[in-house]
């Protein structure tokens, strides 16, 4: 079953550690509800992007068992200590609301804002 995240959450478990000579193929994703390409640079998502990863397989040099990447990522996403959420904000309340991100012990993904 396909998950949904952020641009932002969606490249930190692209850049994540897989396992040695690990990589995925056969993934369908979707960015802002347009799918894109195997060779699309994933990178260049924002991180405010509303992503969907709807399948892949997670594979390795070695042989080992191929890995279903949505089951993957809800288990990457489980461990980790932070969250990511996109939320709007009123113009002119968005400094206001930005110098509260420090006593949550939070930061503002780049592509945001200010």
């Amino acid at each position: 079953m396909a998950i949904k995240t952020t641009g932002a959450e969606f490249k930190q478990w692209l850049e994540s550690d897989w396992g040695q000579d690990a990589w995925w193929e056969d993934n369908v994703v979707k960015v802002d509800g347009a799918y894109v390409d195997d060779d699309y640079d994933h990178s260049t998502i924002p991180d405010a992007s509303a992503v969907v990863l709807e399948q892949g397989l997670i594979l390795t040099e070695k042989g080992a068992k191929n890995v279903d990447a949505v089951r993957h990522f809800r288990a990457w996403r489980a461990a980790q200590e932070h969250t990511y959420v996109v939320v709007k904000v009123p113009k002119d309340q968005l400094d206001a609301f930005l110098a509260t991100l420090p006593s949550f012990g939070a930061k503002q993904s780049k592509g945001g804002p200010g």
